[in-house]
Parts: structure tokens; sequence; C-alpha cells
């Protein structure tokens, strides 16, 4: 074998040394970012669950608390004072996950984590819901979050700006007695309820006491109640 042949022939062994490390490299890199993506996953995944449980916790007990001081009593007043101290925590932090790393979807982090962020949302104000929900509407389009999420938070940022909601899922409380927020084009709520897998209307109202358009709030109503807006 000549000197030639012998160069060749090491520079053929180098190539393929450098070829298999380069390769080893890149696989050994995309294994550990695979397994960093994972665990932030998992991490925030266990973070949103625990905060979607202090947000459910709290407005479990509105009722009991009702009706063990009083809607108007100091004690309930204290109680929402509490709530609304512990929803500014969690909005802190799940506005910051949601900056991070955008709307979580259910593959990534589950459904009850991802329900985390809407709720919080929802509970939020009407200029951060309105900065947020097209990103929760995307990812229900995508199939990664509830379309009846979706829905919920389109009705109530409509009540909020004074019209009409599209699938019924708002009601009002007016001098103790609770209404409807009206609905546009209500003849064909329960197929816009059905599109994104809601109840049928009635259905849905019974559970509260309410049927329509018997309870729906008059419109005189809607348009003199500011404080909605």
């Amino acid at each position: 074998m000549n000197k030639t042949t012998l160069k060749q022939v090491f520079c053929t062994i180098i190539a393929c040394t450098m070829f298999s490390a380069n390769t080893l490299i890149a696989q050994t890199a995309h294994q550990l970012n695979v397994e960093t993506t994972e665990n932030t996953w998992h991490s925030l995944r266990v973070e949103l669950e625990r905060i979607r449980m202090k947000d459910q916790m709290l407005r479990s007990l509105v009722s009991c608390s009702v009706e063990k001081f009083g809607i108007h009593s100091e004690e309930f007043a204290y109680f929402l004072s509490l709530m609304s101290q512990e929803d500014r925590k969690n909005q802190e932090r799940v506005i910051e996950i949601i900056d991070e790393n955008g709307w979580l979807g259910i593959s990534q982090v589950g459904e009850i984590a991802n329900s985390a962020l809407f709720l919080v949302i929802q509970h939020a104000s009407i200029e951060i819901r309105e900065k947020y929900f097209p990103l929760l509407k995307e990812s229900a389009k995508k199939g990664e979050s509830r379309l009846a999420d979706m829905a919920l938070m389109d009705d109530r940022i409509r009540m909020h700006r004074g019209i009409k909601q599209l699938y019924g899922s708002q009601s009002i409380n007016i001098n103790g007695r609770n209404y409807v927020w009206p609905i546009e084009n209500a003849e064909n709520v329960d197929e816009r309820r059905k599109n994104v897998q809601l109840p049928p209307l009635a259905d849905y109202l019974k559970l509260m006491g309410l049927s329509y358009p018997q309870d729906e709030l008059p419109i005189e109503f809607m348009i003199n109640i500011s404080f909605v807006r």
C-alpha cells in the first residue's frame, strides 16, 4: 500500500470518526433537550394543578360562607378579600407562565393543568381576559384546550363589554334575583352550545333554577349596567 493510499484510508477513518462523534453529540443533545422539556412540562403541570386547586377550593366555600355569616356581613367581606388576594397571586404566576410558554395545551401538561389557565384568566379583569382570549381560542381550535372553556370566556367578555352573549353561560344577580344575560340569536343557541360540547341551555339553566327567556335580563337593565363593562 503506497503513501497516497494510506493517506486516503487515514482521511476516511478520520472523517467517519468525526461523523460518528457529531452524530452522537447531536443525538445526546436532542435527548437532553427532550428530557429537559418533559421535566419542564411536568414541573409546570404540578404547579398549575395546585393553582387550580386553590382557585376552586375557595370558591367552593362561598355558599357556606354566605349561609353562615350572611352576604352583607363583615365576615363574608373578609372572605372575599382573601379570595381576591389569592386570585391576584394566581394571576401573576399564570400570566408569567403563559408569557414564557404560550397557552400550554392538554398534550403538554394534561387537562387539569390546562384548565387552570382558563379558570385563573376567567377570574381576572376584563383587560386580562381580552388579552389572553385569542391564545385560548387558538388552543381550543387545535384540540389542545376545551371548546367549552373558550365559549365561557367568550360569553364573559361579551357580558363585560355590555353586549349579548353567544352561548348562554353567563348570569347576573340584581337586587337578589338572578337573570340570564341576553343571548344573541337565541333560537340557535343550542346548536352553538352543541358545537362547543356544552349541554342544551335549558338543562344548564335548570341547575341554577333559571329558564330562558323567562329569566332573561331586561334590555333596559342591560343598557344601564355600567359596572360590568
